[in-house]
């Protein structure tokens, strides 16, 4: 069976995440440049304060609602930090 995410990256997007959250989707995936850049933090990536702040919170909304998260992240730390989550 696939899997459908949406994708959460845009300022629209993180104001619908209840909306998006309350469909029959399987979760989400963020991405964190086009967020960032939508958040006025423009190539800060998950390293922008708004951004992280931002993904937090979508992450605890998914996963309140049994919401698979995932994330696009290019190193090895950032990998390592949302696993760990």
């Amino acid at each position: 069976k696939p899997i459908v995410l949406a994708m959460i990256e845009t300022a629209e997007g993180l104001a619908n995440l209840s909306e998006i959250l309350n469909t029959d989707i399987d979760g989400v995936f963020i991405g964190p440049m086009d967020l960032s850049l939508a958040l006025g933090e423009p190539c800060a990536g998950t390293n922008g304060k708004k951004t992280k702040q931002a993904i937090a919170g979508i992450a605890a909304r998914a996963q309140q609602k049994g919401k698979i998260v995932g994330i696009y992240v290019s190193d090895r730390e950032s990998i390592e930090y949302y696993i760990a989550k």
